[in-house]
């Protein structure tokens, strides 16, 4: 068997650390281990042999530290399924696949596993699935920010780092509610859109409830577009439009510059 490179062992090595399942296989016998998980049987001998107390107090230090920044990253996903079945379900799904430097990527596996069924969908379920987005979209903002900016044309489009997203409720609100505690059972409802604009990896994500109109405005400035194309997708005059560009470009939302080849 070929041996393994490095990154592909210390991906599986990270996985033992966080799954006592593969530890108890690895150690009850290696060579099938390295059978079934790619991996050389030497070092697969090698990791068995590791004193458990110690493989023990390393994989519990590494979980905690793994499971810390999960919640830090989703915190209000992860209050609303306290002492809950699904914070165990949903907390193993970050585990197994999350990166863990890259929160956009986890937020998706769990937007994946909250994802309600069609049909008969609770309450609950949609508010557990919408407070995922809603998570992810700012660190997906957060992720995008630092890409290079568009050179602005007469076609607008969304500069890095903001995002456009709808929920059935205000979730920057129901957020706060959520994060202050306890949960309540209530929640504010209505159909609610935000501009999400990331300015540094490290500073907060600022969000924006704006109108459906603009939202669907900024959702077609996708650099495709020109002014009057975009007032056709929206169903409002370029006038109105071209008035709107003008400020969303002056809070750097977009890039865009007037085509002052055409006619107003």
């Amino acid at each position: 068997m070929n041996r393994p490179d490095s990154t592909s062992l210390q991906g599986l090595l990270a996985r033992i650390l966080v799954d006592a399942r593969l530890a108890d296989e690895l150690r009850d016998d290696p060579v099938r281990f390295s059978r079934v998980h790619g991996v050389d049987e030497n070092a697969a001998r090698q990791l068995a042999a590791l004193p458990c107390g110690g493989f023990a107090v390393t994989a519990s230090t590494a979980r905690y530290s793994r499971e810390s920044w999960v919640r830090a990253s989703f915190p209000a996903t992860f209050a609303l399924v306290a002492a809950t079945e699904d914070e165990s379900r949903l907390m193993q799904v970050c585990l197994e696949h999350g990166t863990f430097d890259d929160a956009a990527a986890t937020g998706r596996r769990l937007g994946a596993a909250v994802e309600p069924p069609s049909g008969g969908v609770g309450t609950r379920d949609r508010l557990l699935a919408e407070a995922v987005s809603f998570e992810t979209c700012s660190h997906e903002a957060r992720a995008q920010w630092n890409a290079v900016a568009p050179a602005p044309t007469a076609r607008p489009v969304l500069r890095p780092g903001v995002l456009v997203a709808g929920f059935s409720r205000p979730m920057a609100e129901v957020v706060r509610m959520i994060l202050q505690g306890p949960v309540p059972h209530e929640f504010p409802e209505g159909a609610t859109h935000y501009v999400m604009r990331a300015t540094a990896k490290s500073d907060p994500v600022r969000c924006y409830r704006i109108a459906p109109k603009l939202a669907h405005m900024l959702l077609s400035c996708d650099g495709s577009r020109s002014t009057s194309e975009v007032a056709e997708a929206v169903g409002i005059l370029r006038e109105s439009v071209e008035r709107s560009l003008h400020s969303l470009a002056a809070m750097e939302f977009i890039a865009w510059i007037p085509d002052v080849g055409s006619n107003m």
